[in-house]
């Protein structure tokens, strides 16, 4: 993970200095130093503007946070089944919440 921070900052480093010239260029030339190739920071900062995909690890903090929501496992057998408080389980006919180590309680599941 480390190799692929410092790949990414030395990458960063790269496009700023590939950038510099330009830059230049468009103050000399009397353009808007906030643009890059013609288009503002808005532009830039667009969700759909961008593509490509980006590993989990490199977002600080994802991971613990993706790992504190809703966990769902498999509909317990009894009330009184092995369970987490805050775990969840479904099947056709019932929702289950496990309100206390091992302790759950279910609700019907109907059609409306």
């Amino acid at each position: 993970m480390l190799r692929q921070q410092e790949d990414f900052r030395i990458a960063e480093q790269r496009q700023v200095q590939q950038d510099m010239p330009r830059r230049a260029t468009a103050v000399a030339e009397g353009g808007d130093t906030d643009t890059l190739e013609g288009q503002n920071s808005a532009y830039h900062l667009a969700r759909v503007n961008h593509s490509g995909t980006q590993a989990i690890s490199t977002v600080s903090g994802l991971q613990a946070a993706l790992d504190g929501r809703l966990v769902i496992v498999a509909a317990p057998a009894t009330a009184s089944s092995t369970g987490v408080a805050g775990t969840v389980a479904y099947d056709s006919d019932f929702f289950y919440v496990c309100i206390a180590t091992d302790t759950w309680k279910r609700g019907a599941l109907t059609t409306w």
